[in-house]
């Protein structure tokens, strides 16, 4: 699964821009352990790359999965397809 998060970007307080990073799960994997890839969002500026996968991953897994708010998936579901599907849901935090 290949989601899209969409986020400002504050830095010393001062907002830097708005940015993307794509969260994706290996197919077949189990949400409650799955390995999740979380993409750079592009920002070149210092950037504290795990505190921010740790983060996306915290929303992913807010929104998806076995206690998601957007779609909440238990047990061991086969041949799940979604498209075009749009959460959202503000939230902030730091890292």
């Amino acid at each position: 699964m290949v989601s899209r998060l969409y986020f400002t970007l504050e830095v010393d307080g001062i907002i830097v821009g708005d940015y993307t990073s794509d969260v994706k799960q290996a197919v077949d994997s189990d949400f409650k352990d799955a390995n999740i890839e979380v993409g750079a969002p592009g920002y070149e500026g210092p950037f504290n790359y795990q505190g921010f996968a740790t983060v996306a991953r915290q929303y992913f897994n807010m929104m998806i999965g076995p206690h998601g708010r957007g779609v909440m998936i238990q047990g061991k579901p086969q041949n799940i397809r979604m498209r075009n599907n749009t959460f959202h849901r503000e939230w902030e935090t730091k890292f």
